[in-house]
């Protein structure tokens, strides 16, 4: 029921009781000029309900945002969104953000996000997280999530974060990631060489393989062991593997040996591979490699240059073998060596063949 002081463009807002503010319906405070919203008291906006709070929706512009604390949490949910002035939107305590709905979440701008605080994105629930355009979120209020706001990032979400936010991640905030934000990871080049390691191996394991396309030297070199799987060999080019350090190299497992193809295996340096690995590649794979890596094979790595090996290489490949290897290969391995192979072999090559080497070749 309507109070006995009536509203009118000549009534004192400030002499107005909270009593008598409190029984105003919501079309007799829509009534309020500007002027009296903007001296409207903390009193009386605190009681303000779900049934009259639409009375100053349109006056919202001019309220003084320090008194949006006052407001109760029962009508926070009722707030139109986009007629709150950045001010109005930093002025709202913790509480009153974890009482927004998830379509009035969804709808703050660019503008208004940049000036919520951490504690007011921390005080979200899940649902409205789930709602909240983190692509507008500045780095500094990304980066200043919590690792359970992190993991619960949507895929959808994670997929439109920037380059920027990315790269603000910090090393505990990555290792929250998980595998169901992985899958629709666009690049790992997103994250910094300082951020790579600190990723989970089941987010590792569940990115897509192109998204390994584009990776730095440095972010190459800073995938661990644990992180590094056959998929992920499988599917770098030959750009990317020419960019894993001797100790990745020396670290892969024969499976993942097994991996490298004729779409990867040319950027590998085998000469940073010891025997053991070596002779883990198969005659395929030794027959995809270029001059340039045979010729950088050391006398450890004639052990894995077997008949099997020199059967399938060309005259071009027998003779990019390293003079000072060749007496060290086998003997019986040297009688393996096709026709045309043999016509590959240099002179100096043959001076340093021995007797029994040199017999095999008859």
């Amino acid at each position: 029921m309507a109070t006995a002081v009536k509203l009118d463009s000549r009534t004192d807002i400030t002499a107005i009781s909270a009593a008598d503010f409190s029984n105003w319906t919501a079309a007799e405070l829509s009534a309020m000029t500007k002027d009296q919203a903007l001296v409207l008291l903390p009193e009386q906006i605190a009681t303000l309900t779900e049934k009259t709070v639409s009375g100053i929706f349109g006056k919202l512009s001019v309220i003084e945002p320090g008194l949006m604390s006052k407001l109760a949490i029962d009508v926070i949910r009722l707030l139109p969104m986009t007629r709150l002035t950045v001010d109005h939107i930093a002025a709202l305590t913790p509480e009153q953000f974890k009482a927004l709905t998830p379509a009035q979440v969804g709808i703050l701008s660019t503008q208004q996000l940049a000036v919520t605080t951490g504690a007011q994105l921390e005080a979200l629930t899940a649902s409205s997280f789930s709602a909240l355009a983190v692509r507008k979120l500045s780095a500094e209020s990304f980066s200043s999530l919590s690792v359970d706001k992190i993991a619960h990032l949507s895929p959808a979400q994670l997929a439109s974060l920037t380059s920027l936010q990315l790269e603000g991640l910090t090393d505990i905030q990555a290792a929250a990631l998980t595998p169901a934000q992985a899958s629709t990871l666009k690049s790992l080049a997103l994250f910094s060489a300082d951020i790579i390691p600190s990723l989970s191996v089941k987010f590792m394991a569940a990115i897509a393989p192109k998204v390994l396309a584009g990776l730095t030297e440095g972010q190459v070199q800073a995938i661990t062991t644990d992180q590094m799987s056959v998929a992920h060999i499988a599917a770098m080019s030959a750009t990317t593997v020419a960019k894993l350090s001797s100790s990745q190299l020396l670290a892969l497992t024969h499976a993942e040996l097994a991996a490298f193809s004729k779409t990867n295996i040319a950027g590998l340096a085998i000469a940073s591979l010891d025997s053991s690995q070596l002779l883990a590649l198969n005659p395929s794979q030794f027959a995809l490699l270029t001059h340039g890596q045979i010729g950088t094979l050391t006398e450890e790595s004639a052990s894995a240059l077997t008949g099997s090996v020199l059967g399938v290489w060309s005259a071009a490949q027998i003779g990019a073998i390293p003079t000072a290897i060749v007496v060290e290969i086998d003997a019986k391995a040297i009688g393996f060596i096709s026709t045309k192979g043999i016509l590959g072999l240099k002179d100096e090559q043959l001076a340093n063949l021995t007797p029994e080497q040199a017999a095999e070749l008859t």
